[in-house]
């Protein structure tokens, strides 16, 4: 029905009349910096796993990313945007969001690197294993190049691995939102919970935060699905 309601100083409100932009502002956030995640991972981590010199040095600069805590890594962007816009006397990325001018860019930046990190470095310690199996050195004997070898050997094995590692990456991405929302001051849904901190609004919070979770993973596992089928020919 209405959701159950929030009381704002003596008056009543519903909080399905109120909740819906906010919602709407973090799916927008999520998706486009997940999307753009796993895309760049797959590609990221496919890619340095063939070439071994570059992997070891992809992995430790990953590793490092990694090691840097979420709220840190938006204060060095929030810091390098404002030192470029004084050193060049330009400015045309928001550091936050301000009245009606909402920051996309550095929050979507934000959500996707952390999330990006850990998801290459997983695709990169999967796809180095299954390149040392036997069917692999066979099919580079047989004279197949690099690319069919990605294409019908690699990808369709990496599949079950990508699913598996999926639910940690939106999982890292939800526990991400929660911080990047408060820091740039976007208007999400994260953000509604904690500034009307009432038990109902953090419940129909977590149930809509839940049918996001679930939106996106059914979206990424048609995706693979999709890319099997069309990229592999299965």
């Amino acid at each position: 029905g209405d959701l159950g309601t929030y009381t704002m100083g003596k008056k009543e409100m519903l909080i399905n009349a109120e909740i819906w932009p906010y919602i709407l502002g973090s799916f927008r956030i999520l998706s486009i910096s997940l999307i753009i995640g796993v895309f760049f991972s797959l590609f990221f981590g496919v890619m340095f796993a063939i070439n071994k010199k570059r992997s070891s040095i992809i992995e430790s600069v990953f590793t490092i990313f990694y090691g840097i805590p979420d709220f840190i890594l938006i204060l060095i962007l929030q810091m390098s945007v404002v030192i470029i816009s004084r050193l060049f006397g330009v400015s045309f990325i928001q550091i936050a969001s301000l009245g009606d001018n909402e920051a996309y860019l550095l929050p979507i930046i934000s959500m996707t690197i952390i999330p990006m990190v850990f998801f290459t470095k997983e695709i990169l310690s999967h796809t180095s294993s299954i390149i040392t199996e036997d069917y692999i050195r066979t099919a580079l004997s047989k004279g197949l190049t690099k690319w069919m070898i990605i294409k019908h050997h690699v990808f369709s094995n990496l599949v079950p691995y990508l699913r598996a590692d999926l639910i940690k990456v939106i999982s890292i991405s939800l526990s991400n939102l929660f911080i990047v929302e408060l820091l740039f001051s976007i208007k999400g849904l994260t953000r509604f919970m904690f500034y009307w901190n009432q038990y109902d609004v953090w419940m129909t919070g977590f149930i809509f935060l839940t049918a996001i979770f679930l939106l996106m993973y059914v979206f990424f596992m048609m995706m693979f699905i999709g890319l099997r089928r069309v990229f592999v020919g299965e």
